[in-house]
């Protein structure tokens, strides 16, 4: 299914870019746990969303594609039980007023029992998560930018 959304965050798009190589930063995000660097590059986290159900736990790997000076390519494959979902994201960022506009597209499928949750209800779960982590993210390193950094 694709998905896609956009918000403005007081990140500069520079300062969103660096979230590439920024572990540490990701590991502001309120929502992931355990926020780990593999040997081939990519993160390892537990990422705990909020839900009606309570605390779940997924296990993700987030693999870095492409970063340009406008936009970043990233895979995320998040893992509970039988359930997974797998999503390969396009951000773009573009300067606006007090810091950036970020748009983002995802091509994302379900698999295991999650499959079984239908696409309309499992796109506005997975769209709404997606939505919160990169707002947190985007938060997460603006709080942690040099003051006037344009990276």
């Amino acid at each position: 299914m694709k998905l896609d959304g956009t918000f403005d965050t007081s990140a500069s798009p520079g300062t969103l870019r660096s979230l590439a190589a920024s572990p540490a930063v990701l590991a502001g995000v309120p929502s992931f746990r355990e926020v780990e660097v593999s040997e081939d590059g990519s993160l390892r986290l537990e990422y705990y969303p909020v839900i009606s159900l309570g605390p779940v736990r997924f296990t993700v790997t987030i693999t870095i594609g492409i970063v340009t000076d406008s936009s970043a390519a990233i895979v995320v494959r998040a893992m509970r039980g039988n359930n997974i979902v797998e999503a390969d994201l396009l951000l773009t960022f573009q300067t606006a007023d007090g810091g950036s506009r970020v748009r983002w597209e995802a091509e994302v499928l379900l698999g295991g029992t999650a499959a079984s949750v239908g696409q309309r209800v499992g796109a506005e779960i997975i769209a709404r998560a997606i939505g919160d982590v990169l707002q947190e993210a985007a938060t997460a390193a603006s709080a942690n930018a040099p003051a006037g950094s344009t990276i």
